[in-house]
């Protein structure tokens, strides 16, 4: 249990509070079109953001800023109380829990405008992504493969249909009242992970070229998610500054933004992301082998026994 929780901090929070500190920084010295807010309102959500309740900040209008970190917020919460999830469900009792907590959350509205609260809590995707991975270890996962998706014309059919799907669902409560936006949100992308749970190209077959270079911007998609808003905020504002003088095109700056994020987004892979995620996977190697060789001159109790079979 701990040594996940090792593991997932020195993946997460060097990065997110790199940035943090930089948005900072920003709102201090960029910040003539108040894309930043102010300095005061960067600086109290940063205190929203090391204490991971950005989202109830957010879902309460008392951010301030940094307004990105709110999912970050719900992950980080969904990885402290997981492990104590696998800790006291097994077996069948997880996949009955799991199915029970998302029928639950798909009862009630959960709009922002409607429940701000709620969608900033919402995990079934989560939820989703944990079933697939208990169904993947079952028996049946293997007889439920869809081989007909080896017919490239027909798993792009199905690709476009779900990628279609995420795109119209956000639109439907306009001709559809209290629909479920985010639970239907939520099973799609559960179908494109299922299609891609199973590594034999069923999830967007496309050329060699390209799934590179969606693996690229996938590794560094946490980077870039951290870095767009700042990045755009400085960009804004010098451009301010320097278009109050000229009739430029805003296309500069768009081009700017395309350059930029990718090439600090590998930056902080390279530097930040990639060697701090070694360390917390050293360290944690360290604990459970700690772990185990006081495990193997002392009895366990039963207790003890269970929690090394989790934190393993």
């Amino acid at each position: 249990m701990f040594a996940f929780w090792i593991r997932r901090v020195f993946r997460l929070v060097p990065s997110a509070w790199l940035w943090l500190a930089i948005s900072i920084a920003c709102s201090w010295a960029f910040n003539r079109t108040g894309w930043f807010y102010d300095f005061n309102g960067t600086l109290k959500s940063a205190i929203f953001v090391i204490t991971n309740v950005t989202n109830f900040a957010y879902a309460g209008g008392a951010l301030g800023g940094n307004a990105q970190y709110w999912s970050l917020a719900l992950e980080d919460q969904f990885y402290l109380l997981f492990p104590f999830f696998l800790f006291f469900f097994r077996g069948s009792a997880r996949w009955i829990v799991l199915v029970t907590l998302i029928f639950v959350q798909a009862l009630p509205n959960r709009l922002l405008e409607v429940n701000p609260y709620l969608w900033a809590t919402r995990l079934d995707a989560l939820m989703w992504g944990c079933l697939i991975a208990q169904f993947a270890r079952s028996n049946i996962y293997s007889t439920c493969e869809p081989k007909f998706l080896t017919n490239r014309i027909l798993a792009l059919g199905v690709n476009a249909s779900l990628i279609f799907l995420l795109v119209a669902v956000p639109h439907l409560p306009h001709f559809i009242p209290n629909f479920r936006v985010e639970s239907t949100i939520a099973v799609v992308s559960a179908g494109l992970v299922f299609l891609a749970s199973f590594d034999r190209r069923y999830l967007l077959p496309v050329p060699t070229v390209i799934t590179r270079v969606m693996a690229w911007i996938g590794a560094r998609s946490y980077g870039m998610y951290l870095i767009h808003i700042p990045l755009y905020g400085v960009i804004k504002d010098l451009w301010f500054g320097y278009s109050q003088s000229t009739a430029q095109s805003t296309i500069v700056p768009a081009l700017a933004a395309i350059v930029l994020l990718p090439a600090l987004a590998e930056l902080n892979f390279r530097f930040v992301e990639t060697p701090l995620r070694r360390k917390g996977k050293q360290i944690a190697d360290r604990f459970m082998a700690k772990q185990s060789s006081v495990g193997a001159h002392s009895p366990p109790d039963g207790d003890i026994a269970a929690s090394r079979s989790v934190a393993a």
